[in-house]
């Protein structure tokens, strides 16, 4: 460890010794500036192998403040690596990866944006990606967070990397409540697809089911009566299923124009978790049909 500090110390000499990039763009470095930057990233990288990554990056962008150096921004990145924050490790290596430099520029420098290149090279294969999908209400009526910061309308359906780690995606829209999923990614290039499905309040799961049961009904009923109809002799089973089916499909429909109706009706006060959704009971027997409900 102790070897590993003086190398680093003497990159972060040799970096200060060396022309500073404004400089060499004709700017006058205040040498006090240089010298106080020096000792916050020799300080920043001591904390780094003492496993306080935190205080590390603090003193390195202090030192960034002071006197600009690749070397700052590499190590700042690395930080970063160690907090298990690749996506911020990712755009700190990036912005670092893209400078350019002059002709003059001090090999510290170069040989910084070296390492990055490896290091962002090495992360993309250790950095996973989440794909939120929402169903039940269109995409753009939707508003997703990931920990809390929402997504561009844009990014909804669309992987994208994030941290190694838990988090919690939360799907919204209006008149729709909300629904919040935990997930917990590996370090891989896997993506992760999360599915989110949104009930909007307009139409109740009852009055789906309701008006489903109503459709099968008359479908039923239709069949059969057509059967029955084109029959050369009187076939009473098809009669009567015919008649049960366009009863139940009456039924149906009624239940869940009803449930709709009466849900969206009286003071808007919820009902407590306790009552019992609306039911429809429908049968058939030998020459009878019973049909019945609960509201």
């Amino acid at each position: 460890m102790r070897t590993l500090w003086r190398f680093a110390a003497s990159v972060f000499a040799l970096a200060f010794l060396a022309p500073s990039l404004a400089g060499a763009q004709g700017g006058a470095s205040n040498a006090g500036d240089k010298e106080t930057a020096r000792d916050l990233a020799e300080r920043g990288f001591e904390l780094l192998e003492q496993g306080e990554a935190e205080k590390a990056i603090v003193s390195f962008r202090m030192a960034e403040r002071r006197f600009h150096s690749p070397v700052h921004q590499l190590f700042i990145g690395r930080a970063e690596i160690k907090l298990g924050r690749f996506v911020e490790a990712a755009k700190t290596f990036e912005s670092l990866i893209a400078e350019s430099f002059p002709p003059n520029a001090p090999k510290p420098f170069l040989d910084a944006q070296e390492e990055a290149k490896k290091e962002l090279e090495s992360l993309k294969a250790r950095t996973p990606s989440i794909k939120v999908v929402v169903t039940g209400v269109p995409a753009a009526q939707a508003t997703v967070t990931i920990d809390g910061v929402a997504l561009p309308p844009g990014d909804i359906g669309v992987a994208r990397r994030v941290n190694p780690g838990k988090h919690t995606i939360v799907a919204s829209a209006p008149d729709a409540g909300e629904i919040e999923k935990i997930v917990t990614l590996p370090e891989s290039t896997a993506v992760h697809t999360v599915e989110l499905t949104l009930s909007p309040a307009g139409v109740s799961v009852p009055a789906v089911l309701a008006f489903s049961l109503g459709g099968v009904g008359l479908v039923v009923g239709t069949a059969t009566g057509v059967a029955y109809i084109g029959k050369s002799t009187s076939n009473n089973t098809l009669g009567a299923i015919s008649l049960a089916g366009f009863i139940t499909g009456g039924v149906g429909i009624v239940t869940g124009t009803l449930i709709i109706a009466l849900g969206s009706s009286g003071g808007g006060e919820a009902a407590p978790k306790s009552s019992r959704a609306p039911a429809l009971y429908v049968g058939a027997g030998p020459g009878s049909i019973l049909f019945g409900g609960r509201f």
